[in-house]
């Protein structure tokens, strides 16, 4: 069994809103998903079945509302579609750059 996260990387990170008085962060963001995890193991030991994803590769793009209490991330709202692996977001390169 492989433990690992499913997502592979991360790119075309945007942060549009930043509300520091309400610790409220609205984020943008592209998911890409390799295809060679098929198992993953969760913070309750349980292992998640991820088989319908392995063998091929996709991506998500994803917009979060992240709530941040004392420096801390508290809770993450997180909607997102399916589309072509390594999709080039139409938001733009954003701050890494790729």
């Amino acid at each position: 069994m492989r433990v690992a996260c499913i997502v592979n990387n991360v790119h075309h990170r945007r942060f549009p809103l930043i509300d520091e008085e309400r610790g409220v962060v609205w984020s943008n963001c592209v998911f890409d998903m390799d295809g060679t995890v098929a198992q993953i193991k969760l913070n309750t030991d349980e292992v998640a079945d991820m088989s319908s994803f392995s063998g091929r590769a996709s991506s998500i793009h994803v917009t979060e509302a992240i709530r941040i209490e004392n420096n801390l991330i508290r809770r993450v709202e997180m909607i997102g579609t399916g589309v072509p692996y390594h999709f080039n977001s139409s938001w733009g390169p954003g701050l890494s750059g790729k």
